[in-house]
């Protein structure tokens, strides 16, 4: 399984990793530590679903994938992070809600994915803040921010009735900070964790749970990140952007997690600015 470690900026920091990993060598490392600070890798295949912009003529396709924007400095304790920008500028509503009435500000997918992960047994935690937008007190009145999983599989013919899909949402609300960086830490679970966004393996939700359960897409999911529904709730402010830093995912062993946790202690250590605020660029106050 690949392995990514992209450390935080500080050299104290990465030398308290690097000496935490190698006291270790038993207990394997984080599966996957995506800070966004390293400027060779800039998004790190991280994408956003831009709605009103297609290249998809298929019937109900209306919208996109398109990079995440990276920035070098506004992140945790000003370092590097992704945004969805201009998240809602312009599009008609119903362009909004063509890819069922859900904003998808940032995700992995192919041909794009980079992070490959396993969900299994796991604890997520990321960072969210609105860059100043007024998406933070929308989502909090109107919506929630969720972890999804899910995978499209292309059907024979260019009509999407003939593709094979799953999209599932769970159960734990991300915080978003308003123009300030907000840490949330839960458990991904199990299947009863997870409710069905979109499917059809059948008539009914039980129909893709008892087909592709949340747990069946744990290992290596094809398409994983965050959304929030948008459908039948009043318009969010025009210019919404979201940015995300910090996502941090241990790997699914005992040993793993136990392993997991010394580093986090470390590293906490060493983030004297966990809320960090940003002027509405993203750009430190």
């Amino acid at each position: 399984m690949q392995r990514l470690t992209h450390l935080p900026g500080s050299p104290l920091r990465t030398a308290l990793f690097a000496s935490a990993l190698s006291t270790l060598p038993v207990l394997a490392h984080a599966d996957l530590i995506e800070t966004w600070n390293d400027p060779r890798d800039l998004n790190h295949g991280w994408q956003y679903w831009a709605p009103g912009i297609s290249l998809d003529t298929r019937p109900g396709a209306a919208g996109q994938s398109q990079d995440a924007a990276w920035a070098a400095t506004g992140g945790v304790g000003d370092s590097g992070f992704i945004s969805s920008p201009d998240l809602l500028v312009s599009p008609p509503r119903d362009d909004w809600e063509a890819l069922w009435g859900r904003f998808w500000p940032a995700y992995q997918a192919p041909p794009d994915r980079v992070d490959d992960v396993d969900l299994t047994g796991e604890a997520i935690e990321i960072s969210v803040n609105d860059l100043g937008t007024g998406m933070a007190p929308w989502i909090a009145q109107n919506s929630s921010l969720r972890l999804f999983i899910g995978e499209w599989d292309a059907g024979p013919t260019p009509d999407p009735g003939d593709d094979l899909y799953v999209f599932y949402e769970h159960a734990s609300d991300i915080a978003v900070g308003h123009g300030q960086w907000i840490e949330t830490r839960f458990d991904v679970g199990t299947n009863d964790d997870w409710t069905v966004i979109e499917h059809n393996y059948g008539p009914s939700d039980q129909d893709a749970f008892d087909n592709r359960p949340p747990e069946s897409l744990y290992p290596s999911p094809q398409q994983w990140g965050f959304t929030f529904a948008s459908f039948g709730i009043t318009t969010p402010p025009a210019g919404g952007r979201l940015g995300f830093d910090d996502l941090i995912i241990p790997e699914p062993s005992p040993l793993g997690l136990l392993g997991f946790g010394l580093i986090i202690v470390l590293l906490s250590t060493w983030r004297p600015h966990r809320t960090h605020a940003t002027t509405g660029n993203g750009e430190p106050t």
